[in-house]
């Protein structure tokens, strides 16, 4: 059922990028996983999702990654510290296993999944490497976009980070095994009291600069 829009924004209006979250309180496993699942529902170009999210449950690696990441209390702190990653590389196998899953679930013909299995096939083979790093992570950041949304609107607060050495923490996580590379940090749990920032006022551009109509 569609939300009020109204509702939308208050939740929008709320939610703060959290510095300091409160340790004891966690998150529930279902509510997790929903949110997960969001980010999963996300709209991706060509519909690829050329992305994962690694949850990082180790205790010992996110102290090992709060101490490469600036110090930032709220990796250790949170409920939960997901690493959204990209592709290294994307592989005829990665885009056949998608084509085949997306002919099963659409009932595509032989003629329809041989045509869709070329185009997808062509866009990689033709886009340079950067071009495809770049475009992975837009798709990235539009899932952690969907995910911060969510997460407000049922009252879970989060804090996106960068600030890290993407290098290293690929070698901490070991993602070169999962063909990944890390993009963004994303902590999820619930503020703590002494967040100065949780009161502080949501400062944006005036709409009027910051829409502009071309009638």
């Amino acid at each position: 059922m569609p939300l009020p829009l109204i509702k939308i924004i208050q939740a929008l209006h709320w939610r703060y990028a959290v510095k300091i979250f409160n340790p004891k309180k966690k998150l529930a496993a279902a509510d997790l996983n929903a949110l997960l699942e969001a980010a999963r529902l996300s709209p991706s170009s060509l519909g690829l999702l050329p992305y994962k999210i690694v949850v990082v449950e180790n205790s010992a690696a996110r102290k090992l990654i709060f101490e490469q990441a600036s110090n930032q209390s709220k990796i250790t702190e949170a409920s939960h510290l997901l690493v959204f990653c990209t592709y290294r590389s994307y592989t005829r196998s990665f885009i056949d296993a998608f084509v085949d899953m997306f002919s099963k679930e659409r009932h595509l013909s032989p003629e329809q999944t041989a045509n869709l299995r070329k185009a997808r096939r062509a866009f990689v083979k033709e886009t340079s490497p950067k071009d495809l790093d770049e475009w992975a992570g837009d798709q990235a950041f539009i899932g952690l976009g969907i995910l911060l949304a969510s997460a407000a609107m049922v009252g879970i607060d989060a804090g996106p980070m960068g600030g890290f050495k993407p290098e290293v923490l690929d070698e901490i996580l070991n993602l070169r095994r999962y063909n990944l590379r890390s993009r963004v940090l994303c902590a999820l749990g619930y503020r703590s009291a002494e967040d100065a920032e949780a009161k502080a006022k949501k400062v944006r551009w005036p709409f009027k600069d910051f829409v502009i109509k071309i009638k």
